[in-house]
């Protein structure tokens, strides 16, 4: 294979070059490029409490970052997924009187209803998704504010609430889980290493898939254990993983993004799966909403406000492209912990906190940047 320079690089075996190699782990190499600088920022850093705390912070923003990455596959976006945040945590504490399960249903119901509003605009009306979804989240935030009277509405003990939010699976069951899950992606791992004739590409992956399993087990057993909020993100994370991986409705998201006008003249009712992607978008938003009220013991109407913009930055920056058709939830899962990571650092570092703003910004800059460089070389 041939540089641009004229030099000859050869592929490895598995027909990946080591430019193509740097290219598909480039988000993961920055990870940890991250992990290291933040060691040398604070030596609390790598401590198991601390590492914990991030991923319970990057619960949220995890799961919005599923729907998020859905709905950018098919080329558009969810600009009111922060509001929703808000206002479903909103709906909780004022449902929370008649039992947990219909303060969740009807939080739930409230997503699902978000989700019908949008997909009504852009799929039935054909109104610019930023348009459409940028109403929603004034009118998300609205309707928070006015049913709260502006005011922050606390959650009554009970004890489902207090475990979903703060508590953690016991350390005997925990280390049970993480054995478990450890063994399951050894065996997937090995399988698809020889599937694959043993590629550089594949052993890499088995490889980087035990260390991270190793360093959560690590986390987790040295200090309470895998926390509930933890395990919601992973199981809906793994959820959107099998959509998009497995089923006809995550190849009809890639075939919408990559050309809406061809995936339709190819059979695929281009309306309905728009639809399908918003109502998904808004119901783990709720769920997000959900998990944050438990977390902090109370709904603030204000909740979730700039939300949509680490949802976006945690998709762009994991490789999925603005302009649809091309991106993963494992990619989007690690720009999430890039994101939380960084703000991390910067707290450890006692960085005036709208710096974050702007690290942010010039992160997504760099992303879209690094995208649209490699759809040129493409």
């Amino acid at each position: 294979m041939k540089t641009e320079a004229g030099l000859q690089v050869e592929p490895l075996r598995g027909g990946l070059n080591g430019r193509q190699l740097l290219n598909r782990y480039s988000t993961l190499i920055a990870l940890a490029v991250l992990f290291i600088i933040a060691n040398f920022v604070s030596e609390f850093f790598v401590q198991p409490q601390n590492l914990t705390n991030i991923t319970l912070q990057i619960a949220v923003n995890g799961i919005l970052a599923v729907g998020m990455t859905m709905v950018i596959l098919t080329g558009g976006i969810d600009l009111g997924v922060g509001s929703v945040v808000g206002l479903t945590g909103v709906i909780l504490g004022m449902t929370q009187g008649y039992g947990v399960v219909p303060a969740i249903l009807a939080t739930l119901v409230c997503g699902v209803l978000i989700g019908l509003w949008n997909a009504l605009f852009i799929a039935r009306f054909n109104i610019p998704p930023f348009i459409a979804t940028l109403g929603m989240m004034t009118i998300a935030r609205g309707f928070a504010l006015y049913l709260s009277n502006g005011a922050a509405v606390a959650l009554d003990e009970n004890k489902f609430y207090e475990q979903l939010g703060t508590g953690f699976l016991p350390i005997h069951i925990s280390a049970v889980v993480l054995g478990v899950l450890f063994l399951f992606v050894a065996f997937i791992g090995f399988k698809s290493m020889r599937q694959k004739s043993f590629s550089v590409d594949s052993v890499i992956a088995f490889v980087l898939s035990l260390a991270g399993i190793g360093l959560f087990a690590w986390m987790y057993l040295s200090y309470q254990g895998i926390p509930y909020l933890v395990l919601v993100f992973a199981v809906i994370a793994l959820w959107g993983i099998w959509v998009l991986t497995q089923t006809t409705f995550g190849r009809y998201l890639y075939a919408i993004g990559g050309n809406a006008k061809a995936a339709y003249l190819s059979g695929v009712s281009v309306k309905k799966n728009l639809a399908k992607v918003y109502v998904s978008s808004a119901v783990l938003a709720s769920i997000a909403g959900i998990i944050m009220t438990t977390r902090v013991g109370s709904a603030d109407p204000n909740g979730g406000n700039s939300f949509e913009l680490d949802a976006v930055a945690a998709a762009v920056i994991g490789g999925t492209s603005l302009a649809g058709g091309y991106g993963t939830i494992g990619g989007a899962m690690i720009g999430a912990f890039i994101i939380g990571i960084l703000n991390n650092i910067l707290i450890l570092a006692n960085v005036n906190p709208y710096f974050q703003f702007i690290f942010k910004g010039l992160i997504i800059i760099a992303a879209v940047l690094l995208d649209m460089k490699n759809k040129q070389q493409k």
